[in-house]
This record gives structure tokens, C-alpha cells and sequence, in this order.
């Protein structure tokens, strides 16, 4: 697999083993029961509708009676809700189990949808059936994204798997696979609002059939808010939802968008960052040797995204039709590097490039690789945060932007290469 290629395969292994061993670390999250913290907010957010409650922001006491009435135990802290409300209206019916009982079905859904995932992955990275095929679920499972999913209860796996059904729907599109993929838009929009990012990348690539199901999957959703929640997804819009969006683009330091790394990258900052252990949590803070006023960072990204937006938006235009699903590709990786606020759980998108790139051959496979390496990176960002000082510790809190970029050069590459040669 990677003869003639020693430094290939070095860095390979070496991101193996760091996506491994931070998988095997955060094990003891799934015992006695799944402490999955961001699941428990939508757990909270739905019980609280459940019982006629506002959960933006959260009412007070609603920790004792979660903890008295469904066995939740908020010694993490309680996380902020930043789903619209259609999201945790529809999770009701799970806050009628205890929570230990609704964490074990959410995740074995999660491992579930992953397998199929996996599946759709392998026939991209040219993955034979059998044994395999079984070894890339396993990478699959431990890949830090992923495992950082799994550990929080994030609802990533749902959108890769929104993104896969819509690169199957690329060519065409049946009539069973326009409603999932409808329904899918509807709800991963519900959850996460920068799906909203890939409807250019849609219309550039000239995919006016998914492009419409996409349309009709967020009127719906927004049809459905507008009956059953209408009050309450007035006050999320207008109050809630801008005064997130402040808080979350000031330069926190797992935020993998392009703004936040260069926030970091020139501001005296001061964070908490948890140890080898979860409960365990220690101050560190640095003053950049360069000093840059915050508002030209952010007028310099916005331009230098812009730039970079247009000139992928001309490029797909001209060439994204010789292979769509490439070109799709190359947008969903861009997007990831747009929002003002990127968690690097959102990086498992990382994972159609990658077995995309794996499945075009040796010359797009060190891609692959370097894309997978800077991702393991990017799984030990607090470690370098504790034992690195400025310009190098924020410099590698980056390494999920590297990994983006070096999987889009990867894309581009091989998706120009196959046009000459064709």
C-alpha cells in the first residue's frame, strides 16, 4: 500500500496511533452509561418543551429537576442549546426514557448511521468487501472527529451522512432518496446551521434536482417551526441566536474557523483547558510578540474569504461538472473554513475528501494521508496549548485548518489532473 513511500507511511502511523490512543483515553466516557455533554443539552432543551419550558436560556432549576426526575447528572455543567427549537421538539419522545437510557440509544444510533457511512466510504476510497472494509469502520470510528462526536453526543454523524446521500444523488436522484435526502436537509438544518453553506456549491455545480430537494427540505422545516413554534423561533432568530453568534467568534481555542486561528494567532488570550482527564482542567494563557488590532483580523479574514470564496465559485463553474462529486467535495471542505465559529468535531466532513482522494490513486493518497495526519494533529490542540508556548501553540491549534486546505489542494489537484488527462 505504501511501497516506495516510507515517509507516507511513517506519518500515516503516526496519525494512527494518536487517533487511537485519544479514542482509547476517552473510553471511560461510555461507563457506567454515555456522559455525553452536548447530547445532555438536547436532552435538557427537550424535556423543557416537553413541559412547556423555554430552553434559551435554560429556566432556573431546571438542573435539580433533570437531575431529580431523569437521573441526569449535570457535574459537567449544563451546555447552552444552540439548536434552533425544531431540534429538541422532535428529540421528545426520547426524554421519556431516564437519560442513562436515552445516551445508550443515541449512541448506538450514531454507531449505526456510521456504519452505513462507512459503506458509502469505502465504495469512495475503492475499499474491496470483507475484512476491509471492517478495518476502515475501525478507522472511521477512532478518527478524532468522530471519536469527538461519539464522546459529546454531537449530531456530526448525521451530516456526514446527509452529505454522502446528497454525492450519491449527484448523477440522479429517485423518488425514495429525494425524501430522505429532503427530510435530512429539514432536520440537519434544525441542528446545525452551516449545511446552509453547501446550497452554492449546488447551483454552481448545475445540480438542480438535489439543489430543489435541499429548497423543499428547509421550507418544510421552516413551515413546521412556523406552526409549532412560532413564538418561541421568533425570540431564537431575533435575540438569541445573534447574541451566540457574538459570543462564540472571539478566538476560543477549539474553534477551527479561518478567523478564530488568526484571533488566536495575535491576541493576548487566556483559556481553560482540560487535562488527560475530563474533570481536569488547568489555566493557561499567552501574549502574541506582535500586537494586532482584533477588527482588522476579522475585516482581513472576511476579505481573504471572499477572495478565496469567488475564485472556487469561478473554478467550479468552469470545471466542477467533469466530476461533481469532486467539486462538491472541494465546497463542503471551503465551508468549513467560512463560519465565524467551527468546532473540530464539524472536521469528520473531512472524511468523503479523504477516501475520495484515497480511491484516485498514489499521487492523491499522500494527500489523504497528510489530511488524516494534521487531523490527528489537531486532536491534541490542549496539549500543545499546555506544553508549547506562543507562536507555536497557536500555530498548531490550526492543524484542523491544515487539514482542510491540504485535503481541498489534494481535491483540486487531482480533479485538474483528471481533466487533462481525460
Amino acid at each position: 500500500m505504501f511501497h516506495g513511500h516510507p515517509l507516507r507511511a511513517a506519518l500515516a502511523l503516526v496519525a494512527l496511533a494518536i487517533h487511537l490512543g485519544t479514542a482509547v483515553l476517552r473510553l471511560d466516557t461510555f461507563w457506567p452509561y454515555p456522559r455525553l455533554l452536548d447530547f445532555a443539552a438536547f436532552y435538557a432543551g427537550a424535556w423543557a418543551l416537553r413541559h412547556g419550558l423555554s430552553p434559551y436560556p435554560w429556566p432556573q432549576g431546571l438542573g435539580e429537576r433533570l437531575a431529580a426526575e431523569a437521573s441526569l447528572d449535570l457535574s459537567l455543567g449544563l451546555p447552552i442549546l444552540n439548536s434552533f427549537p425544531l431540534w429538541p421538539w422532535l428529540l421528545q419522545p426520547l426524554t421519556l426514557l431516564p437519560f442513562p437510557q436515552a445516551a445508550w440509544l443515541w449512541l448506538l444510533f450514531h454507531l449505526l448511521l456510521l456504519a452505513w457511512a462507512s459503506r458509502e466510504l469505502a465504495r469512495w476510497a475503492r475499499v474491496p468487501p470483507g475484512w476491509p472494509r471492517g478495518i476502515l469502520y475501525g478507522l472511521v470510528l477512532t478518527f478524532g472527529p468522530v471519536t469527538l462526536n461519539l464522546t459529546l453526543g454531537q449530531t456530526g454523524p448525521f451530516l456526514l451522512v446527509l452529505a454522502l446521500l446528497l454525492l450519491r444523488g449527484m448523477d440522479r436522484m429517485g423518488r425514495s432518496q429525494a425524501v430522505s435526502s429532503g427530510v435530512l436537509w429539514g432536520v440537519g438544518v434544525a441542528t446545525k446551521l452551516f449545511p446552509l453553506l453547501w446550497l452554492p456549491g449546488l447551483a454552481l455545480l448545475r445540480r438542480g434536482w438535489v439543489l430543489r430537494t435541499a429548497l423543499v427540505g428547509l421550507a418544510g422545516a421552516a413551515l413546521l417551526h412556523g406552526l409549532l413554534l412560532p413564538g418561541l423561533t421568533w425570540r431564537y432568530v431575533t435575540e438569541f441566536l445573534p447574541a451566540q453568534a457574538a459570543a462564540l467568534s472571539q478566538g476560543q481555542l477549539d474553534d477551527q474557523s479561518l478567523l478564530a486561528w488568526l484571533l488566536r494567532l495575535t491576541q493576548p488570550l487566556r483559556f481553560q483547558v482540560p487535562g488527560l482527564f475530563v474533570f481536569q482542567r488547568h489555566w493557561v494563557e499567552w501574549a502574541p510578540g506582535i500586537s494586532v488590532d482584533p477588527d482588522l483580523i476579522r475585516g482581513g479574514t472576511a476579505v481573504l474569504l471572499l477572495g478565496g470564496g469567488l475564485g472556487l465559485a469561478r473554478w467550479l463553474w468552469d470545471r466542477g461538472r467533469g466530476d461533481p462529486r469532486a467539486g462538491f467535495h472541494l465546497w463542503v471542505l471551503f465551508s468549513l473554513l467560512v463560519l465565524p465559529h467551527t468546532e473540530r468535531y464539524n472536521h469528520l466532513l473531512l472524511l468523503p475528501a479523504l477516501a475520495w482522494l484515497w480511491g484516485q490513486g498514489p499521487r492523491a493518497q499522500g494527500y489523504a494521508v497528510a489530511g488524516y495526519f494534521l487531523a490527528a494533529l489537531a486532536r491534541l490542540t490542549h496539549l500543545w496549548v499546555l506544553i508549547l508556548p506562543w507562536p507555536w501553540a497557536p500555530l498548531l491549534t490550526g492543524a484542523g485548518i491544515g487539514a482542510v486546505v491540504v485535503s481541498m489542494v489534494g481535491v483540486g489537484k487531482a480533479m485538474t489532473r483528471a481533466q487533462v488527462e481525460g
